[in-house]
């Protein structure tokens, strides 16, 4: 062919299809054909019918023109638009690298293809497990994560705030560099990553209902809204757990700090608890249910040993007391309880939505 019968058979195609979005075709062109298509007079008008067919299939391409074809998709597609590629040997290493994400295939071809790519699997079929299932955990986990990071930092700094707007605007730190350093590494930095472990489906609910999958295409687990809840949650916890704090605690003003820290932290593993689902791990990760634990004992363990060790910070007579359990208890229920309530319903309400629709 040359390329202006390429021209007159595209312009020709470009006018059949139309904006037809109902008829399902399939397009299927060869290499010697698709140097025509990639060059770049070329290149915007084949990807746009391209992407109004069902399946487009390049047969006989050298791999440079692999590469080229995702180039080419990466280039002329909305940004929202991730591609991936797939290959089991050398001559695929070029397109595995040109994709947004690489899967390599260890075949009777060698390691070249798997060594290259960002997942190496065993088998092609392995693909529907790796994208469905670990794929959608993978999201919704670094989403947790990500935006409970960022609710620990705020929510600190609405304690700081309601203190200093308290005392007059005084620039005094509420806690000492101890607990400033302690709070985001020892205290609470394994429950918080222990959070990678959670799984909010069974695995046989994602294999019988890939429609869930599609569920993360609307950004649901993180987005504006999703951002500002964790930041309401925030201004919420910190500053009730404060005003509380000095009214129940108001005739033992110089253990404010004792008081504060103890509650945050406290409210803090619990909410961390609220966002795990234990009846899912329990019945097929119980692994990572018991480590998920471990992580919230050994950070309890450690905040207790810290109470020991700085005396200069904690009054360990004060600390052990009845009095002191007693009130923590009431400003961690009255600051965590409403949360964690609605996170269940919400919880709840989710299991329903599933179980209506799919």
């Amino acid at each position: 062919g040359t390329p202006e019968s390429f021209d007159e058979q595209l312009s020709k195609l470009e006018d059949d299809v139309g904006d037809d979005q109902d008829t399902k075709w399939s397009l299927l062109i060869d290499g010697a054909t698709l140097r025509f298509a990639l060059a770049e007079e070329m290149k915007a008008r084949f990807v746009a019918v391209a992407k109004r067919a069902h399946a487009v299939i390049v047969a006989r391409c050298s791999p440079t023109q692999k590469a080229e074809v995702v180039s080419a998709v990466k280039s002329h597609c909305d940004s929202s638009v991730r591609s991936a590629a797939i290959g089991d040997g050398g001559n695929d290493v070029s397109m595995i690298l040109a994709a947004h994400i690489g899967f390599g295939i260890e075949g009777v071809e060698g390691k070249q293809a798997s060594m290259a790519a960002d997942f190496s699997i065993t088998q092609f079929s392995h693909c529907e497990r790796l994208i469905t299932w670990h794929g959608r955990n993978s999201y919704n986990r670094s989403c947790v994560l990500a935006q409970f990071i960022m609710h620990r930092g705020i929510v600190y700094a609405i304690v700081q705030v309601v203190f200093s707007i308290t005392f007059s605007g005084s620039t005094m730190s509420v806690f000492n560099g101890w607990l400033i350093m302690l709070y985001p590494t020892f205290f609470t930095m394994a429950p918080v990553f222990a959070l990678v472990l959670d799984e909010d489906r069974l695995e046989s609910q994602i294999d019988l209902f890939p429609e869930l999958y599609k569920e993360m295409l609307k950004s649901r687990a993180m987005n504006t809204r999703s951002f500002l809840q964790w930041v309401w949650l925030s201004f919420f916890q910190g500053g009730l757990m404060m005003y509380l704090t000095l009214q129940l605690f108001s005739d033992e003003f110089f253990q404010i700090v004792s008081i504060a820290f103890t509650t945050l932290l406290l409210t803090e593993l619990v909410i961390v608890a609220a966002c795990v689902h234990f009846r899912i791990l329990w019945r097929q990760r119980r692994l990572h249910l018991a480590l998920f634990l471990l992580a919230e004992l050994a950070s309890l363990i450690m905040f207790f040993g810290a109470v020991e060790f700085l005396p200069d910070t904690f009054d360990r007579r004060f600390f052990w007391s009845w009095p002191f359990f007693k009130n923590i208890g009431i400003i961690g229920l009255a600051s965590i309880a409403p949360l964690v309530v609605f996170g269940v319903v919400g919880n709840k309400m989710d299991d329903w939505v599933v179980g209506r629709h799919y």
